[in-house]
């Protein structure tokens, strides 16, 4: 995955230095739960997003299960959550998560392809890489 994410940056990179002559960065994997997404959170949200939540996180759900009922069946998972996510963590409404905005370029493209994609699970081997713009 840090690869992938390493690939995305560099592809930012140079679309932002003008050698692809577009704004738009392409992630060239199918983005699922259990190749990309499980990893990203895990790394970046399930400190605070995980049962019991910690650091004044909400309650009602945790990103550490795909969806309802997986770990816990009082609380949602990140399935249940794709629009949050795209808020918060892709396009940084009302404010950056996780906090401070560690989140780099590249991971936010691979985020907002999952969510546009409806969040897959899984691989569908051979779903067509999508075109994302740069939150």
């Amino acid at each position: 995955m840090r690869y992938r994410i390493l690939l995305c940056g560099l592809a930012l990179f140079i679309s932002a230095c003008g050698g692809l002559g577009d704004e738009s960065l392409r992630v060239e994997t199918e983005v699922t739960w259990t190749t990309d997404i499980q990893q990203l959170l895990a790394d970046n949200c399930v400190r605070c997003h995980q049962s019991p939540s910690q650091n004044g996180a909400p309650t009602g759900f945790r990103f550490d299960q795909y969806q309802r009922g997986e770990l816990d069946s009082s609380r949602d998972g990140a399935f249940e959550k794709l629009a949050r996510i795209k808020a918060r963590a892709v396009d940084q409404i009302p404010s950056a998560m996780p906090p401070g905005g560690t989140l780099t370029p590249g991971e936010r493209a691979i985020l907002n392809t999952w969510i546009e994609n409806g969040g897959p699970r899984e691989p569908s081997g051979g779903r067509s890489p999508r075109t994302v713009t740069q939150p």
